[in-house]
């Protein structure tokens, strides 16, 4: 009897454990994220790494207003070559900018929560990118209030399934825990 419970317990747990990565891939795969990290952790650096931020958003975030990620992707690669150059100019710093796959650690906002996972990033470092970083949703564009409008609810609505617009902006404990989960799935994935 203890093997058999042992069996469904396991079973449960691998469904459980398929149920909540695939989720988040699909959240994942309607999203792009900007990340930002600073040359170092001293006060002017990470001041820069804010006025970077604030440079970003209003000079490329309205670019990004497209129909699907995909699109918002083409279109981060038509500006990329001219985004470095922009931004070593204001920065004065070597910046070294790339679209890539990251993992992210679960991100509560004000009315959401994005899932510990991979997701596409645009990715923004300035000088030796050794202080702290800073992050927000690029695509679709809402980093502007980190999801404080309802006009910033209706854009997730739009790009994303009501299976995970409930998933992310559920504040049940169930949710919480699946995404504790993804977080430690990772934690192993990196192990292995």
């Amino acid at each position: 009897m203890k093997r058999i419970l042992i069996c469904l317990l396991s079973v449960f747990l691998i469904i459980f454990c398929l149920y909540t990565e695939q989720a988040q891939s699909k959240i994942a795969d309607s999203v792009i994220r900007l990340h930002i990290l600073a040359n170092s952790n001293s006060p002017s650096d990470q001041s820069l790494k804010l006025e970077v931020r604030d440079f970003v958003l209003k000079k490329y975030g309205q670019n990004l207003t497209a129909s699907s990620r995909d699109e918002a992707v083409k279109k981060i690669y038509e500006i990329l070559p001219s985004m470095i150059g922009e931004i070593s100019e204001f920065s004065g710093e070597n910046v070294k900018i790339s679209l890539c796959e990251e993992n992210f650690s679960t991100r509560n906002y004000e009315n959401f929560t994005l899932p510990a996972g991979d997701y596409l990033s645009l990715k923004i470092i300035l000088g030796e990118g050794k202080g702290k970083n800073w992050w927000c949703v690029m695509y679709p564009p809402l980093c502007f209030t980190e999801i404080s409008s309802v006009k910033d609810k209706d854009t997730l609505k739009s790009i994303l399934s009501p299976e995970e617009y409930e998933l992310i902006t559920s504040k049940k404990k169930d949710v919480i825990f699946k995404f504790k989960t993804l977080e430690i799935l990772n934690k192993i994935k990196t192990i292995f």
